[in-house]
């Protein structure tokens, strides 16, 4: 696991550990630890594949998507630049704050060092994302 690609904004995609039925992204091993104080919050997320779900950036906060089952597709903006990723089951990307991104498909594991505040952390419009990233 300790093999990965960095990307735009400092996204990183790496590999979790496949043990039969099991996903296994150890904690102490992510290629990201050091720039994730401590992950306190883990969710479970499966969003179909039909339509887009997530369309927002996290003001504070970082993320690590761990696939857990399926095939996902997630895009990425850092402001300037769009990348997208196909992940199939024990695929992880490290997302860090003020990256804008969206799912479809899969089932993962969503890592958080942050509560959830949807009033206080999130951005949901495109348009005030990029003012925000282009100040």
């Amino acid at each position: 696991m300790d093999e990965y690609t960095e990307h735009l904004g400092g996204v990183l995609k790496f590999r979790a550990r496949v043990v039969a039925h099991l996903v296994v992204a150890e904690l102490s091993c992510l290629p990201c630890r050091d720039k994730m104080k401590s992950f306190c919050h883990a969710y479970l997320w499966e969003p179909t594949l039909d339509k887009w779900f997530g369309g927002h950036a996290h003001i504070n906060g970082q993320e690590v998507y761990v696939v857990q089952r399926g095939t996902m597709e997630v895009k990425l903006f850092d402001g300037v630049n769009w990348e997208t990723f196909e992940l199939e089951r024990g695929d992880c990307l490290f997302i860090p704050t003020m990256i804008w991104h969206e799912v479809r498909g899969g089932a993962m594991m969503v890592l958080k060092d942050v509560g959830y505040d949807r009033e206080k952390n999130y951005i949901e419009d495109l348009d005030i994302f990029c003012e925000a990233k282009n100040k």
